[in-house]
């Protein structure tokens, strides 16, 4: 039988033949990797004692390096847990490897490098972790002991300079008061002067011109221009008596006193005189003896008149002089108080600064001479504080600042001076130690790190001598392994040609076979005859072939229904809303769809591929304020959702975009690239941040709206309540209507002996602005009523104007505001306090009836209208604003007296009423229908009265706005 040869055979046959022709390399190679064992093993023990020495090094530079960083951070109080920690454990690492270390050294030299170490090692780890940390637990002590005492100086200097402070704004409101009132009385002497000389000179121009009048006579002339001269004297002469009353009003002395009762009394009679005697010489024909009793009596009258107006115009010379006086002294005790404060605010801030700047470790020469510049100047005028104090609460200030300056004065230049400078001295004696122990650590660590690197160059010469060994013992082994190889070089040819025709040559037959097949060539036989494996494999091969040629006609009719699916996700790809992408890893399109080429700002989605921008470079905020890259997000999580970030487009505008992707990877989990779709939702966060903003505009508004109605609140407070109204006037009412929250319209009321005032003020502007001049206008009257006691309507208004304008001082010229107001006031009393010239006063077309009360009116351009037996009369205030840059500080506002008698009606208003547009008409309600108005309903009780005005209004006006503020005051007496 003969044997069959398998390739497993042959297989076996050339096994043989090959382990013979390996043999004998496999001994050389086991004996020159026993060499190599051992000079392996030899430098591993050096690499590991290498490694050793060198972990010792590194712990050695942490530990000193830990140490520098505690003296660095010693402010902290105390050395951080972490680094106390890394000194911990690099010393326990040192003492735990020194007996290793010991291992290392065979040498003499190598074992007192040790012993080195092991003796100043101790010293250096017990040099930081006791003396180092205790020296810094010390100092820091000690800082804070010197940090106390300057917030303790800090506050003692704070408290004193507050308290002297306060003081001193005392007497400094005090003396600005003063000198207010000064200024005030100064000004009025002017005005009195000035009204008594012109007095004088029309007193002496109507005595000459009445003697003129007695010389024509006797020469047979009547003059009538000297008449009317003599006419129109008088006429002034009398309508000012109860100014020039005024003036004499307060004599200085009984005797002045008496000048001024009698002047009153003998001028009517003058004037009197001289109307007779001038109707007496133009009428009639007098003789001389009568002429000549005409001229003694004008003399008489004539030379006592004088001589009263030249002590009356001494006396308020006198009163001038005194309050000129009074005003320089109040302006020097201004000055000085003034400079006092300012003294002892720089005083106080230099302090500061020498505190803030104590490291310095003194006070500046610069700083020490305002210090004591200051401390002089105050120290000097204290005395004058005194003379400052009008009240007993001022006085006691004055005593304060006397008694607590000296202290706060010895306390800046002695004890915070004292203070710097031993603390700069204890600073520097810290430091100095910090330096010592520096020093001693320092010395220390270089033994030891000396030490160690002589050690690591001892160790690093016993490796290179081993590695010099291992390489001879290689060399031997090669050059026997050459001959090895020649060996087994003359036993492997056989194989080779034996392997080449069993098995090679038949494998190439059967690879080009599967060549043709790979080329689609299936119709080509396979022709391999052996009775082998490879026998086997070209039959095998065969079938194959006639299988993939069956699945090939299987896989073209797939093909066709792949072709129909791919076109169809084609069109969905290039017409999307949404655009669609692939990324490389690094951001770089790959490919992307029409949609995302717009929203990229790109033509076309070739432009985006050769873009070198990517999705990852120009993505630039994302949510939560993660800083992360849009790639690392995408490779953590594999797959984001909704991901809204701002993209940077082609033309370099931001958009907002959500971007939805995923990771593909590969089998080995490496990412092959990013796909995903992105939308431009630029529009809705456009909308949203218009949302936020709105949400926030709101939210201020309604904290304004608050403070106004807060306001608001305030300034009804100011308001008389219907009730207290009622107290003065039980037949009255008032509307109050502001066009906004808070308003520029205000009614006051309020009481004196013997009567109450009511008063309509009609501020600049309304809502806000306009409020705040009705606090002010509120504030002026009560201080005019209450506190100077006024209860004159006309000089309320006059000191009202000056309160006003020099309170905005509209009375300067560099005044920014110029902001005022108009107002009508009544002033209403029983007429058994005040005396009449008449039974009855004639005001503008209305004779009004004596009755039991007197009312007294003067108006700022705002009237009074009054109703009587369904006849109006308005009372025209005058012509003259209150507080304005252009109103006077001298106008007089006119006084119109009134008698009150039953079924009297009265109303004050301001514009707001009258001027309101009509909804049907574009034309104000007027004055005249609301005089109507006002008529139609007089006789009707109050609150009736209240609401026909209400109702008239809000017809008028319909769904208009209000045009103004709107207030109507309306009273009556006995109207029933």
């Amino acid at each position: 039988m003969i044997m069959k040869w398998t390739i497993g055979r042959k297989m076996s046959l050339i096994g043989v033949m090959i382990f013979m022709a390996l043999a004998i390399p496999a001994s050389n190679a086991y004996l020159t990797n026993r060499a190599i064992q051992y000079a392996s093993a030899q430098a591993s023990v050096r690499n590991e004692q290498l490694e050793l020495i060198k972990k010792l090094n590194a712990a050695h530079l942490n530990l000193m390096s830990s140490a520098t960083d505690a003296i660095i951070a010693k402010s902290e109080g105390d050395i951080d847990t972490e680094r106390m920690r890394s000194i911990n454990a690099n010393v326990k690492f040192f003492e735990n490897n020194f007996k290793k270390l010991e291992e290392i050294a065979d040498t003499g030299e190598e074992k007192q490098l040790v012993s080195t170490i092991r003796d100043v090692f101790p010293k250096l780890s017990e040099g930081i972790k006791t003396d180092l940390v205790k020296l810094i637990r010390e100092s820091t002590a000690k800082l804070q002991e010197i940090k106390t005492n300057f917030i303790r100086t800090d506050a003692r200097l704070y408290s004193e300079g507050e308290q002297i402070e306060n003081d001193l704004a005392k007497l400094f409101a005090a003396v600005q008061r003063e000198r207010e009132e000064a200024t005030y009385d100064a000004t009025l002497r002017i005005q009195q002067i000035d009204l008594i000389n012109k007095l004088m000179r029309l007193h002496s121009d109507m005595i000459l011109s009445a003697k003129n009048a007695i010389i024509d006579k006797r020469n047979g002339k009547v003059n009538s221009r000297r008449a009317e001269v003599i006419r129109e004297s008088v006429k002034f002469v009398m309508n000012n008596l109860d100014n020039l009353v005024d003036i004499v009003d307060t004599p200085y002395t009984k005797a002045e006193k008496e000048v001024a009762e009698h002047f009153c009394y003998m001028f009517p009679k003058l004037a009197k005189r001289i109307h007779s005697d001038l109707a007496e010489l133009t009428e009639n024909h007098p003789d001389e003896p009568e002429l000549i009793q005409i001229n003694d009596v004008l003399d008489m009258y004539s030379h006592r008149i004088a001589d009263d107006l030249a002590k009356i115009f001494h006396f308020v010379r006198t009163g001038q002089s005194e309050a000129t006086d009074l005003e320089l002294l109040q302006n020097d005790k201004f000055t000085t108080i003034n400079q006092m404060m300012r003294a002892h605010s720089e005083l106080m801030i230099t302090s500061m600064r020498a505190l803030t700047y104590r490291n310095e470790g003194r006070i500046t020469e610069e700083r020490m001479e305002i210090i004591d510049r200051n401390v002089a100047f105050i120290t000097e005028n204290l005395d004058s504080l005194i003379n400052m104090a009008a009240t007993d609460d001022e006085d006691i200030a004055a005593q304060n600042t006397i008694v607590m300056f000296p202290k706060l004065a010895r306390g800046i230049r002695s004890d915070l001076k004292q203070l710097i400078e031993e603390s700069a001295l204890e600073i520097k004696n810290i430091e100095t130690d910090f330096i010592r122990m520096k020093h001693a650590l320092d010395h220390y660590g270089s033994q030891t790190r000396d030490a160690l690197v002589k050690m690591l160059v001892s160790v690093q010469r016993k490796q290179k001598h081993a590695a010099e060994a291992s390489a001879r013992q290689i060399s031997r082994s090669t050059l026997l392994g050459f001959l090895t190889f020649f060996v087994t070089l003359a036993l492997i040819v056989p194989v080779f040609f034996l392997i080449r025709r069993s098995i090679v040559i038949p494998l190439h037959r059967l690879k080009e076979s599967s060549d043709r097949l790979a080329q689609g060539n299936l119709n080509q036989e396979i022709d391999i005859r052996q009775n082998d494996e490879l026998g086997s494999l070209a039959r095998s091969f065969e079938y194959m072939r006639n299988s993939v040629r069956e699945k090939i006609i299987q896989l073209q009719v797939k093909q066709a229904s792949l072709k129909k699916a791919e076109e169809k996700y084609r069109s969905i790809f290039e017409n999307a809303v949404e655009g669609i992408f692939q990324t490389t890893p690094d951001g770089l399109f790959i490919s992307a769809n029409p949609a995302q080429a717009r929203i990229m700002g790109y033509n076309s989605p070739d432009e985006v591929i050769l873009s070198e921008f990517g999705l990852v470079t120009e993505c630039h905020i994302r949510p939560g304020g993660n800083d992360e890259p849009f790639s690392g997000i995408l490779c953590k999580t594999d797959q984001i959702i909704g991901f809204e970030t701002q993209y940077r487009r082609r033309d370099r505008s931001m958009i907002w975009v959500s971007v939805t992707a995923r990771t593909a990877r590969d089998s080995d989990g490496s990412v092959l690239y990013y796909e995903g779709s992105m939308l431009d939702i630029t529009e809705r966060k456009e909308k949203e941040k218009a949302e936020r903003a709105r949400e926030a505009a709101e939210a201020v508004n309604r904290k304004i709206m608050e403070s106004i109605r807060y306001a608001k609140m305030i300034q009804a407070s100011l308001l008389p309540s219907p009730e207290k109204l009622k107290i003065y006037l039980p037949d009255s009412f008032f509307i109050w209507m502001p066009r906004d929250i808070v308003s520029g319209d205000i009614l006051f009321t309020d009481s004196f002996e013997g009567g109450f005032v009511v008063a309509v003020i009609d501020c600049t502007g309304h809502g806000v602005p306009g409020a705040f001049m009705t606090m002010i206008a509120s504030s002026g009257l009560r201080r005019i009523i209450r506190d100077e006691g006024c209860s004159d309507p006309g000089e309320i208004l006059k000191r009202l104007n000056f309160f006003v304008k020099t309170s905005l001082h509209q009375d300067t010229e560099y005044a920014l505001s110029d902001d005022g107001l108009d107002a009508a006031i009544v002033s209403i009393q029983s007429s058994e306090n005040k005396k009449l010239t008449s039974e009855k006063l004639t005001t503008d077309n209305c004779l009004l009836t004596t009755g039991d009360c007197l009312m007294t009116f003067a108006g700022a351009r705002l009237p009074l209208i009054c109703i009587h037996n369904h006849k109006v009369t308005t009372i025209k205030g005058d012509r003259q604003s209150i507080g304005y840059k252009r109103s006077d500080l001298n106008f007089n506002f006119s006084n119109h007296t009134i008698m009150i008698e039953k079924g009297m009606c009265f109303y004050m208003f301001t514009d707001g009423f009258t001027d309101q547009l009509g909804e049907n008409e574009e034309r104000r309600f007027g004055s005249r229908r609301f005089r109507e108005l006002l008529n139609e309903n007089s006789r009707k009780p109050f609150d009736e009265q209240r609401n026909a005005l209400l109702r008239a209004f809000n017809v008028y006006k319909g769904e208009n706005e209000r045009q103004d503020d709107v207030t109507v005051v309306g009273f009556g007496f006995d109207n029933k």
